[in-house]
């Protein structure tokens, strides 16, 4: 036993990760306290090379062809890591951010306290939870990103399992939810609120917003670009950026759009009720309370409103009407896109390049 304790931020996705992360590296500075890392401020690929079973089939490693001593040697290294940037730090507490933390499994789990015991005397764990309804649209939009994805995909709830094997492991005095809710928070910052939790002041650099989320007219143009390239392709991480700076609402699905896009069970409901209870909130929103803009099908994506493609008429510099209703105008819509992604890698690789 060494008297040091570990404050764990275990995500979940989209709920603020990174603008915890990017801070706790860039500008953190609190007696008592060191941040872990490996030199990036994100932690997810550390712990998943350490930690995860499964790692060759993950994306980001599935296309390296690791064979088991591949994997056992990433592991080795990734933990041997791990054990000098602890060593290194002489701080009483010490934090580390890692969303992937919540995707591990219950033998997964078990390692890594298993590791983490000799270290640390004490070891909290926070996990911030999104309701389902804007974790779903969350989901969707970081999926479109990469592919076309079908509004008939369905999701589940995560939450109990994780609540479950992580009490399991560590137990429910150590394991912390929190419900994403910015409103909530102080000055609506969710870094105020974690620090706050580890007993911190927070005096700020003003609000962090990372990785915002895209309109709802920029995801339509990416949807619409879907249908037609559906597979990522190279400039598609410029066009993101580039979308990002198309205003309008934000992505809304109609309630019984959402109903059928979630798995639903008896059972579901009864864990979902008993997370509630160990969180001590609720995971609903008032999804049958629909804002204007919510998508009720698939022609709601299509339907790309008229101020979109003035923006992205603009945006290449082309004025005439290319996107008149009549045959083939998706096709229309979807190439031009395409242009847009690449005139915007082109810029990109021009201002990195200067």
């Amino acid at each position: 036993m060494t008297g040091k304790r570990l404050v764990v931020h275990g995500g979940m996705h989209k709920t603020g990760s990174t603008a915890v992360q990017s801070h706790l590296f860039n500008h953190f500075s609190a007696p008592g306290h060191d941040y872990l890392h490996n030199g990036k401020a994100n932690a997810s690929a550390w712990m998943l090379r350490a930690f995860k079973d499964d790692l060759a089939s993950l994306p980001g490693f599935r296309r390296k062809g690791l064979d088991s001593r591949a994997v056992a040697r990433i592991r080795r290294h990734a933990r041997d890591g791990l054990a000098r940037a602890i060593a290194q730090r002489r701080q009483a507490a010490h934090i580390l951010c890692a969303e992937s933390i919540s995707t591990l499994e219950r033998g997964e789990i078990e390692r890594f306290r298993q590791f983490l015991e000799p270290f640390y005397t004490q070891i909290d764990i926070h996990f911030y939870v999104r309701p389902l309804k804007p974790r779903v649209e969350s989901a969707f939009q970081e999926k479109l990103k990469k592919r076309l994805v079908s509004l008939q995909e369905r999701y589940s709830h995560g939450y109990p399992r994780l609540a479950q094997e992580f009490d399991a492991v560590f137990g429910c005095k150590s394991v912390h939810f929190h419900r994403y809710d910015t409103s909530a928070f102080p000055g609506g910052d969710v870094v105020a609120h974690f620090l706050q939790q580890l007993g911190l002041s927070y005096e700020g650099l003003g609000l962090v917003r990372e990785n915002v989320s895209l309109s709802l007219p920029a995801i339509q143009l990416l949807y619409v670009y879907r249908t037609q390239f559906p597979t990522l392709q190279p400039a598609d991480d410029s066009l993101v950026r580039k979308l990002g700076e198309l205003s309008g609402p934000a992505l809304r699905f109609h309630s019984k759009l959402f109903a059928g896009m979630i798995e639903c069970s008896a059972e579901t409901e009864q864990r979902v009720r008993e997370f509630e209870r160990r969180a001590g909130f609720s995971m609903s929103e008032r999804s049958s309370v629909n804002e204007p803009y919510a998508l009720k099908s698939e022609q709601d994506l299509l339907a790309v409103p008229q101020e979109a493609l003035q923006w992205l008429a603009g945006e290449l510099g082309d004025t005439h009407v290319l996107f008149e209703r009549s045959q083939g105008r998706q096709l229309r819509i979807a190439e031009a896109v395409r242009d847009l992604a690449i005139k915007a890698k082109k810029g990109s690789s021009h201002i990195s390049g200067e």
